[in-house]
C-alpha cells in the first residue's frame, strides 16, 4: 500500500502485487461528488499509472449515482452513514 505522487498529480492509495502485477488505485476526496465528477477524477488519475491489470475507485463524502459508477465496474464508496452522525 502506497501513496503515488507524480509531478501535478497523486493518487490516494494504491494496493499493489508486483508478482501478478495488479492493482487497485483509490481518490479520496472530503466533500459531495456528482457521478460526472467522480468518474472524470477516477479517468484523469487512471493515466499516471502503469499497471498491466488495474481497478479503479473513489471514496467521498457522498457519491450521486454511486450504484451507476459501480454498474460500471469501478468502486464507489460513499461515507454518508459514517459522517451523519
Amino acid at each position: 500500500m502506497r501513496r503515488l505522487q507524480s509531478q501535478a498529480e497523486e493518487i490516494d492509495f494504491i494496493v499493489y502485487s508486483s508478482r501478478e502485477k495488479k492493482g487497485v488505485l483509490f481518490e479520496i476526496k472530503w466533500k459531495e461528488l456528482s457521478y460526472e465528477n467522480a468518474k472524470n477524477i477516477i479517468l484523469r488519475k487512471s493515466l499516471l499509472v502503469k499497471i498491466n491489470q488495474k481497478r479503479y475507485g473513489i471514496v467521498a463524502k457522498r457519491i450521486l449515482k454511486k450504484e451507476k459508477l459501480r454498474e460500471e465496474g469501478y468502486v464507489a464508496l460513499g461515507l454518508e452513514g459514517i459522517t451523519s452522525k
